[in-house]
């Protein structure tokens, strides 16, 4: 009887070897996409919870608190936790990463500003009605900076100049396309004037 070696030969093994990289080609582009597609609904979930709190906010004390420039993004929205807490935390947006060298890069959180941020000079933007009525949240979106930078796209002025059309993320471009991720607040000129 004779005895023979069975085993695989080396192209049986490269063709294996070039099935699973195809495969592996295939699926991760699939899996990097729908962790994208998570955050994202993350993002909008938060942002939700966080206008949520916001509108409580109103009702309690019948404005939006105010939000600075000189303020970090934290602090922004620290009032929804204490005393009172309209949120058991502050949520940090899923698409931060750190980058000292952008606006807001160093800081995980979402971006609150309310109606007079831009400041200036007085104007009929900021009348009490208007700093009461108008606010904006923003996420980072996918490419991970924010367009619209710590400012609020839902004042008046970033209203006329588009900010909010001009840097919002809108995923038909493309998981990883630019822009921001907005939530404005339901009351707009119109109503407060």
């Amino acid at each position: 009887m004779k005895y023979t070696k069975s085993g695989f030969t080396l192209i049986e093994l490269l063709i294996v070897v070039a099935i699973i990289a195809i495969l592996a080609a295939i699926a991760v582009p699939n899996f990097l996409e729908a962790q994208t597609r998570a955050k994202v609904s993350r993002t909008a979930t938060d942002l939700r919870s966080i206008a949520t709190a916001l509108e409580t906010y109103r009702v309690d004390y019948n404005r939006y608190r105010k939000a600075l420039l000189t303020e970090n993004l934290p602090r922004r929205l620290q009032h929804l936790t204490t005393p009172v807490s309209y949120l058991t935390s502050i949520p940090e947006d899923p698409f931060w990463k750190l980058d000292a060298s952008t606006f807001h890069g160093s800081s995980p959180f979402y971006v609150y500003a309310s109606g007079n941020l831009y400041g200036g000079g007085a104007s009929v933007f900021d009348t009490v009605e208007v700093v009461a009525s108008l606010y904006s949240l923003a996420g980072r979106g996918p490419d991970g900076d924010l367009d619209g930078g710590g400012y609020c796209v839902g004042h008046p002025l970033a209203v006329q100049s588009n900010l909010a059309t001009r840097t919002s993320y809108d995923p038909t471009n493309g998981t990883v396309s630019n822009g921001d991720i907005y939530r404005l607040s339901p009351g707009t000129l119109g109503d407060t004037l």
